[in-house]
């Protein structure tokens, strides 16, 4: 037969949370919180008729936590192009020499044209960080020594449609240089804001082994 003080009823769990919510001392009115210590709260709750078993419980639900945390860790770490951040989330994706090596051209467009769409996700400007991680040093921005100003500038000139697209279309296929050092395309995407359509040509350079992107030049939008 079990013992009765190990039953946990809602009443008790509802009790247990009370304490640690309020930290009420005895006397005090309801409501009313006070500045117990974490050892005062124990011991108080110790009292309490089936604090041993959900203090058990609330144990395994901890390293139950921590166990799930970790293993969403490793998870993070082995999904391609994702760094490893801190305990809550991953870092900005920046993808690894060996994942870029594994990305033809048409993949470096529209891995960064997709991250742009979603610039604030997974956190604000992740799709600007992208594509300066994509870009050469022979970049026709010429090297950014400051990330806020590529920011502002790309979020307010004519490149602002790369992060308010809705459609895209490849308008001819990918042309590669006889080497197969570089690369051209020219795609066209929809701007979300006034329907109409602007074109970006493409060129992109292979730099030990992989793809980057030397020029990317937006048009003047029309319509259709």
């Amino acid at each position: 037969m079990n013992d009765p003080r190990s039953e946990v009823t809602e009443e008790m769990t509802r009790e247990f949370f009370d304490v640690v919510q309020n930290r009420t001392k005895a006397g005090a009115k309801p409501g009313e919180t006070t500045s117990l210590s974490d050892g005062q709260i124990y011991n108080e709750l110790a009292k309490r008729q089936g604090f041993a078993r959900i203090s058990k419980m609330l144990g395994q639900a901890i390293r139950n936590r921590k166990d799930a945390k970790n293993i969403l860790k490793e998870a993070i770490k082995s999904v391609p192009g994702v760094m490893e951040g801190d305990d809550d989330e991953p870092s900005t994706m920046i993808y690894l020499p060996e994942d870029r090596q594994n990305m033809s051209p048409t993949d470096v467009i529209t891995t960064v044209l997709e991250a742009m769409q979603t610039n604030d996700q997974p956190r604000p400007n992740h799709g600007i960080q992208l594509l300066l991680s994509f870009m050469s040093d022979a970049s026709s921005f010429g090297a950014v020594s400051e990330e806020d100003k590529f920011i502002e500038y790309i979020s307010e000139s004519d490149y602002s449609v790369l992060l308010n697209w809705d459609q895209l279309m490849f308008t001819g296929k990918l042309e590669v240089s006889l080497d197969s050092s570089r690369a051209y395309q020219t795609i066209k995407i929809r701007d979300v804001r006034s329907s109409e359509w602007s074109k970006v040509k493409w060129t992109l350079a292979k730099r030990e082994g992989a793809w980057f992107v030397d020029n990317m030049l937006v048009s003047a939008s029309k319509r259709g």
